[in-house]
């Protein structure tokens, strides 16, 4: 076990084995003190290149000014959950070569999920899963929601913009609660400092990454936008806006370069397999195109277009509460009691658009007899004979519906 120094003055005792190996680094169990037993190191690979002891040098620079300034734009219990922000830097011999950040536990990065690369545990989240599609779906659509959410919690510090926002960098549990990762990448823009992004996934970046030098000059906050829109397609509809065939182009990057969205102004000309996700777009909620169309086909050619954070929260959110009514069955209770000589028969009636109450006399022949049908609404009591009768509670939503019965004894 290998021990260092952190910028405060702590010493860190590693465990000796990887938890996880990222693109440029890897992650380490942070076994000693106590105080970061929560936390993991990310220790950068070392290069002998000028070139990578310049981007190590501004590299720390640049999370220093993160651990000062940044972490206490948010809140910290959004911090540990939420956004995985650096919290210190670390160094072997003097020399700068990582950082501690918190430990995400219990969580997948969103690229598993969409790629189906989960166990069955993960079903009530898995588009190709059999269990019930529109709980899935809706539990896809909070999953979206609360990306659009950590986005707005980060981009609220003024001065951050993603830049590299990708599902690999997206954390998720089996709640749908997520966890932005990686944001030592991000790019700071303010009055005194400019701290640039350093890399971009080609799927996902607008068009203006052609014409702008994201590592040497500062992009919009709507950059971001569109790498959202594009990635809430991602989890709602299962495959990537630009993954498609236009004449000669075969290649998202390509597509993507050419704004060519697959339901955009071009989508006569667009091809792709005849059981692909893309034909469940249709399918999709009004509010929840027209995004699309303003980020992804618009917003390709006029960033200004793009749908904001508050456009998505708010879009999301209805289309959430209405999915809600058809993703589960209505929830009845009803109760029986008997006080003095007459019965209280009452119910309540939870995630229903209609509610109707049977009412049924026992019959001279034996049995139950049909008495009345009344619509009710969905708290609501009657007092009752006390005689032999039966009581059907049958509730509905969009989708799915409930029966309920209680038989009354003379």
């Amino acid at each position: 076990m290998r021990k260092y120094k952190t910028s405060l003055g702590k010493t860190l005792v590693l465990s000796s084995k990887k938890l996880d190996k990222g693109g440029e680094a890897d992650i380490y169990q942070i076994l000693q003190p106590s105080q970061y037993k929560n936390c993991v190191a990310k220790i950068y690979r070392k290069k002998s290149s000028a070139k990578f002891k310049k981007k190590m040098m501004t590299k720390e620079t640049k999370l220093k000014y993160m651990t000062k300034h940044l972490i206490s734009k948010v809140s910290t219990r959004k911090l540990n959950d939420v956004l995985i922000l650096p919290i210190d830097t670390i160094y072997c011999n003097n020399e700068f070569i990582g950082y501690v950040m918190p430990y995400v536990k219990d969580k997948v990065s969103l690229i598993k999920l969409l790629l189906n690369d989960v166990d069955s545990s993960w079903d009530n989240l898995n588009l190709s899963s059999t269990k019930d599609k529109d709980v899935v779906f809706l539990n896809r659509l909070i999953i979206s929601y609360n990306v659009v959410k950590a986005i707005k919690l980060l981009h609220g510090t003024d001065d951050v913009v993603l830049v590299d926002l990708k599902p690999d960098n997206i954390l998720v549990s089996k709640k749908g609660d997520i966890s932005l990762i990686d944001l030592d990448s991000i790019q700071i823009n303010t009055n005194k400092v400019f701290y640039p992004a350093d890399v971009v996934t080609r799927e996902y970046v607008p068009r203006e990454n052609s014409i702008i030098d994201y590592k040497n000059e500062p992009v919009n906050k709507n950059w971001d936008y569109f790498i959202l829109g594009s990635i809430v397609y991602c989890i709602l509809i299962g495959v990537n806006p630009f993954s498609a065939y236009y004449k000669n182009l075969h290649t998202q990057e390509e597509l993507l370069k050419n704004g060519l969205f697959v339901h955009g102004k071009e989508k006569h000309n667009i091809s792709y397999h005849p059981t692909s996700p893309h034909n469940n777009y249709k399918l999709l909620d009004v509010q929840l195109q027209n995004l699309f169309q303003k980020c992804l086909d618009q917003g390709s050619f006029d960033p200004n277009l793009r749908p904001n954070l508050d456009e998505w929260e708010s879009v999301l959110f209805d289309v959430i509460q209405s999915e809600k009514k058809g993703a589960f069955p209505p929830k009845i209770k009803m109760k029986y009691k008997e006080e003095k000589d007459i019965g209280i028969l009452s119910w309540d009636i939870e995630n229903a658009n209609e509610v109707l109450l049977t009412t049924y006399h026992e019959s001279y022949k034996g049995g139950y007899k049909k008495f009345n049908l009344k619509q009710v609404q969905e708290r609501g009591e009657i007092i009752l004979p006390l005689f032999k009768s039966k009581y059907e509670i049958y509730a509905k939503n969009d989708k799915k519906s409930a029966l309920e019965i209680i038989e009354i004894s003379s």
